[in-house]
């Protein structure tokens, strides 16, 4: 737990092909600004890389199936500017606040992700476009709440649950095609 918290000169790291797990809390608040997480890390938890604030640069390895509560989130004031996300295909959960209040433009999720959690993408402030892969079940409440330069939405067939405020404050203009897929929208 916490092994390098609060270290602000801490810039880079790099893992050793041994490195499996990155425990509670390990690098938060580090002024990490490039991250490679290398596919022989199969377990991430909670808070890990939480307000890592100036993070710039971000691969998930594929050894990850869970990105954790608060994993990569901030603390609500939209940094990572410029960030780019990309969700491996072996992630099947984006747990609640993920990537909250991050300051990344793209975010791609992975086509086997089946569960988006609470505010797992809320208040992204410059993110522009989002396609949820049609294996997503599930989008829980405030998943991208607040993301308001969000004005192109692509849900895919296959997607059966949106909860309430999902995309509550979004951009979009014109028309939104919902898939037939979708059997339940909750109301706030």
């Amino acid at each position: 737990e916490e092994a390098f918290s609060e270290v602000t000169t801490l810039s880079s790291v790099t893992f050793g092909s041994g490195t499996t797990a990155i425990g509670y809390k390990a690098f938060m608040r580090t002024g990490l600004t490039s991250l490679a997480l290398t596919n022989s890390i199969t377990e991430l938890s909670q808070y890990a890389f939480y307000a890592c604030r100036e993070l710039a640069s971000l691969t998930i390895g594929e050894g990850i199936s869970t990105i954790p509560n608060s994993a990569f989130g901030t603390d609500g004031s939209n940094h990572h500017p410029g960030l780019t996300i990309t969700i491996p295909s072996t992630v099947t959960r984006i747990e609640n606040n993920a990537f909250y209040s991050s300051g990344a433009t793209s975010v791609t999720i992975g086509e086997n992700v089946e569960y988006i959690g609470n505010s797992a993408f809320r208040q992204m402030k410059n993110l522009v476009e989002i396609v949820i892969p049609g294996s997503v079940e599930r989008i829980e409440w405030g998943a991208f709440y607040d993301c308001e330069l969000l004005a192109t939405v692509t849900i895919q067939h296959g997607v059966q649950r949106i909860q309430a405020s999902a995309f509550k404050g979004i951009a979009v203009t014109g028309l939104l095609s919902l898939p037939e897929s979708i059997t339940y929208l909750d109301a706030d």
